[in-house]
Parts: structure tokens; C-alpha cells; sequence
């Protein structure tokens, strides 16, 4: 049978839908449990967790990552299919509402004090722990996109790398004493953006069929 009648035939076939979403749902769990694991025994809960929890931006810093996580989880489900296409607001529901979270600290902080809460105390711990934590999630889901049969593997590496980026980073919110979603929108930004690129490198040769 010739590629073209294949993926012709897949893309019009739902019935490996559900059973590749399962696996990958599967496979973000068990990855997302070792990556927990790692966690406590690296970092464990801030010192100060329970008064921070009083603080909604720390649960906007916990909360945008598990959105990108689910977000980023179904795109990358329908770009495994042949010929699947992501949609856009599964990707950018995490970044609107960060965005509107910057937005309101710009108006509650001083300018002068802007600066400061995007810098924050911890960027490069921030840009390297939050890979390190998406390392488990990422080799996992990896795994499981075997199965599937993606017409841009790179895309759909890059959209795994974006899922594993954001349950990574929210594990390390419960640890990052740096609250302000000026510094979150920075510095976790770009550790999501590595793992994209990484993911894109990635999928380019291991999810190629």
C-alpha cells in the first residue's frame, strides 16, 4: 500500500484515537509520578508553603503549567494522527491567562519595583530545574508517540516537549519562592520553550514513520 493511500486511510479511521490518547494519558502519569518523586527528594514544598497559599499568584504559578500540561497533552493527541491538526486554543488558554495575571501586577506593583519581580531570586535555578522535572514526563510521552503516526513529527515533538515543560514547572512552582507572574511569564517561559525545542529536535527523528 503507498504512504499517501495510508495516511489517507488512518486520518479518516478514529478508532486509534482513544487508544493512543490513553496511552498517552497513561504515559504522562507514570512520568509525571517519578517526576514527583524527584521532586521530594531534591526540593519538597517551600519553607513558607502555607502562608504562600494564602497568595492566589502562587496557585496562578501552579495552575497556568497544568493548563499548558493539558493543553499542550490534547494538541499533541490530534498531531499524532496523520494529517491531525492541533487546535489553537488547547495551547493558548496558559498564556492568556498568565498574561492577564501580568497585567494585573503591573497595575498593583510600582514601576519601580517591576524590575525587580522579573528578575526575582532564583531564574537560573527556575531554567534548569524546570527541565530537570519535565526530563521523566518528556521520555515517557516520547515513548508512547511512538505509536502514533504524525505528518510533522518535529511539530508534534515540540507540542510533547510544551506537556512536559508544564507538568514540570508546576511541581517546581510548589518549591520557587519567586511568586510574581512577571517572573513566571520570563523565566518559566523560556524553560517551556527549551523543552519545545528540544521536543522539536527529538520528535524530528523518533516519531518520523
Amino acid at each position: 500500500m503507498k504512504t499517501d493511500h495510508l495516511i489517507a486511510m488512518l486520518a479518516r479511521d478514529d478508532t486509534p484515537v482513544s487508544p493512543l490518547r490513553r496511552e498517552l494519558l497513561r504515559a504522562g502519569a507514570i512520568g509525571l509520578g517519578m517526576a514527583a518523586v524527584l521532586f521530594a527528594l531534591i526540593y519538597g514544598l517551600r519553607p513558607d508553603f502555607t502562608a504562600a497559599a494564602q497568595d492566589p499568584r502562587l496557585w496562578v504559578k501552579v495552575v497556568t503549567p497544568l493548563m499548558l500540561l493539558a493543553g499542550a497533552g490534547l494538541a499533541a493527541s490530534a498531531l499524532l494522527r496523520p494529517e491531525g491538526r492541533a487546535r489553537r486554543a488547547a495551547l493558548i488558554a496558559a498564556p492568556l491567562v498568565l498574561g492577564l495575571a501580568v497585567i494585573l501586577e503591573l497595575v498593583a506593583l510600582p514601576a519601580g519595583r517591576w524590575g525587580v519581580a522579573l528578575i526575582g531570586d532564583n531564574a537560573l535555578k527556575c531554567i534548569v530545574s524546570i527541565p530537570l522535572l519535565a526530563l521523566a514526563p518528556f521520555i515517557a510521552l516520547m515513548r508512547a508517540a511512538r505509536e502514533g503516526a504524525p505528518t510533522r513529527p518535529g511539530l508534534a515533538g515540540a507540542v510533547i516537549g510544551l506537556a512536559a515543560a508544564g507538568g514540570g514547572a508546576a511541581l517546581y512552582a510548589l518549591y520557587c519562592p519567586d511568586d510574581s507572574p512577571l517572573f513566571v511569564a520570563t523565566w518559566y517561559s523560556l524553560a517551556a520553550l527549551a523543552m519545545a525545542g528540544i521536543g522539536a529536535l527529538v520528535g524530528q527523528r523518533w516519531l518520523r514513520w
